[in-house]
């Protein structure tokens, strides 16, 4: 087969724009399930409209957006569960240079409001460079409270709460992979926090909590997660943790202090369990570990320090899922740094 007519076409620049008024999502139900990171997220009844002149080179997107359920699964671990959140988002874009500019927003998921100053650009060669602040204005302990599902689900705006907390944090730098993140740090601190449901005799005291997340910048090997403090006390009995985690990807360097005196009858208490029938026992520990998770594997013992137990009595537990109880008379583990010892379990199930 031969060529025998060859044309040459030159297109001339269309003038052809198209403007969009407004854009809308009414009632939209989505799920993403994604079954290898054991990761799932829901989103029921999302609403969203969005209005620009899409057509010019520096315009700014005015955006709304209301979600009536969100709830988050990962690895087995409910973060949000019938979670709600609403968005107010004005965003500045030059398209020309497809830069974004964060303007006057707000984001409030249950009752926690925050918002983001800064800017975001999407670089010519791939990736991304930014410059993101994140600030909350209102500062209650009861309005992060509402992001544990639990208490956000039972009764929560009868809850009696004292104290403040701080969150902030910001991303900073250029994304192209996992080898070059950008710098980012996200802090919270708790100060003197307490709750309690007004039907029940007890509360929770004395929530202490210091926690910083940090990268420099380079990858994500370079994250740092540093509890100093963390201390509870419910119904009087104390639980306390300090864990200092880095080198996460490559060589997990771990320093952890964790103890605990808990009466489990406390619970009932502090906290309404309505599908729970019977609930006893006691929990204590004191925990200490320190070293790189290389020195187990390579089994370098003396570079690794570990020490402490875990104790439980007596404990027992009737609720929906085991009607006919579950009771573990005495359960025991002792920690080293060559194994961790099972030295005692009683356990019966219904008979």
């Amino acid at each position: 087969i031969k060529d025998t007519l060859k044309t040459t076409k030159t297109e001339e620049p269309s003038n052809f724009k198209i403007a969009f008024k407004k854009i809308e999502i009414n009632n939209a139900n989505l799920t993403y399930d994604d079954a290898k990171l054991g990761f799932i997220l829901k989103l029921k009844d999302l609403n969203h409209s969005s209005k620009g002149d899409m057509t010019a080179e520096v315009t700014t997107l005015k955006t709304k957006t209301y979600i009536n359920e969100i709830d988050v699964v990962y690895g087995g671990i409910k973060y949000l569960s019938k979670s709600n959140a609403e968005v107010k988002l004005n965003l500045g874009m030059n398209l020309k240079e497809m830069k974004f500019t964060f303007e006057e927003n707000e984001t409030r998921l249950n009752q926690l409001f925050f918002n983001f100053e800064g800017f975001f650009t999407m670089l010519k060669e791939g990736g991304y460079d930014m410059d993101i602040k994140l600030k909350t204005d209102k500062t209650d302990f009861k309005n992060i409270l509402s992001l544990v599902p639990s208490i956000y689900s039972k009764e929560f705006d009868k809850l009696q709460s004292e104290g403040k907390f701080v969150l902030d944090g910001f991303v900073k730098g250029k994304y192209t992979n996992l080898e070059q993140l950008p710098a980012f740090k996200l802090n919270l601190q708790v100060i003197k926090g307490m709750f309690k449901y007004p039907s029940l005799p007890n509360s929770v005291n004395n929530v202490n909590i210091n926690t910083t997340i940090n990268n420099n910048g380079g990858n994500a090997d370079n994250t740092t997660i540093n509890i100093s403090k963390f201390h509870i006390e419910i119904a009087n009995n104390p639980v306390d943790l300090t864990l200092y985690l880095s080198n996460p990807i490559s060589d997990p360097a771990i320093n952890l202090n964790f103890s605990t005196n808990l009466n489990f009858e406390n619970i009932n208490k502090i906290y309404p369990l309505e599908e729970t029938k019977d609930l006893k026992g006691s929990l204590s520990s004191n925990i200490t570990i320190k070293g790189k998770v290389s020195s187990i594997q390579q089994k370098k013992y003396n570079e690794f320090s570990a020490s402490g137990f875990f104790e439980l009595s007596n404990f027992i537990l009737k609720n929906k899922e085991y009607p006919q109880g579950i009771n573990i008379k005495k359960s025991r583990f002792n920690f080293n740094p060559s194994f961790l010892e099972l030295a005692q379990f009683n356990m019966m199930i219904g008979k």
